[in-house]
């Protein structure tokens, strides 16, 4: 009845029609074009050849789309996206879909997978974690809410990832970012992002790494809460709207200096995650 089977010789087409109807019946409808759809397969580096779909009569009803890389030293599959038609929901089309994924994942010798959900997103997460998601790290999404107009502050200097170099990024006490914000995802398309930071003799007390595209947070990092907050305000100024998303909720003195700013919680996350192995 069902055939499952990798996306990387499905058409365009297709995979937009089915990505559009999966997603038609949510609070937020989405409605792609072909050029949208292959921008976000682009931004999110999906892998065609380890997304896998759910066929019937020869057209998808249900996806997940995969891609991989190294999260905390170890080589893991992210998903960028699953959803299912809704006609098809209710007849085990997705316990099916991911038991094909992860072999295939295995077959590349990867050993975990990972995703991020809503929190209030209640009847996804007891799917998840029936199919042996655990819940590993809680995020918190975060938009600034109003816009400042403050003098420049001389101590915050503005350059490019490129001349500021990933590696100090690294020695600037950077937050333990999510998959999606990663060091070797900033290094992959470093031309993109820009870093705004505050040195103090020969220490950097503060830096972000930001798309310098839509000011949307990638990484931040401090040794000074109180530099950090200078930064921000900053960058606020200077952008307008900001975005940063993925915050995990244990840096509760970075959360708290945001929300004292102008930036208010916008929604919140699970990173879930799933040990693989040819046994199960």
């Amino acid at each position: 009845m069902f055939e499952f089977r990798t996306l990387k010789d499905t058409s365009v087409s297709l995979l937009i029609k089915c990505f559009n109807e999966a997603f038609s019946d949510y609070s937020l409808p989405v409605n792609l074009s072909e050029e949208q759809f292959c921008a976000f397969l682009k931004a999110d580096r999906v892998d065609l050849a380890l997304s896998f779909g759910a066929f019937f009569k020869g057209e998808p009803i249900g996806f997940m789309l995969n891609y991989s890389g190294i999260y905390h030293n170890e080589k893991i599959v992210f998903d960028a996206g699953t959803g299912i038609i809704p006609a098809f929901r209710g007849q085990g089309v997705f316990s099916r879909l991911l038991a094909a994924a992860e072999g295939e994942i295995l077959k590349n010798g990867i050993r975990k997978y990972c995703l991020e959900v809503l929190q209030d997103n209640d009847r996804a997460i007891k799917i998840y974690q029936g199919q042996g998601f655990a819940i590993t790290r809680r995020f918190l999404v975060l938009k600034s809410y109003e816009e400042l107009n403050v003098l420049p502050d001389p101590s915050v200097r503005f350059t490019d990832v490129i001349s500021f170099g990933t590696d100090r990024l690294e020695k600037c006490g950077l937050l333990n970012a999510s998959y999606e914000h990663s060091m070797w995802i900033i290094r992959e398309g470093d031309e993109n992002y820009s870093v705004a930071y505050i040195e103090k003799g020969d220490a950097i007390t503060a830096c972000c790494v930001y798309s310098r595209h839509r000011c949307y947070v990638m990484q931040l990092g401090y040794t000074d809460i109180d530099d950090l907050r200078k930064l921000i305000v900053c960058l606020v100024s200077q952008c307008g709207n900001i975005l940063i998303k993925n915050l995990d909720e244990d840096y509760v003195e970075v959360s708290d200096m945001l929300k004292a700013t102008v930036f208010k919680v916008v929604a919140k996350q699970y990173e879930m995650t799933k040990e693989l192995s040819f046994d199960r």
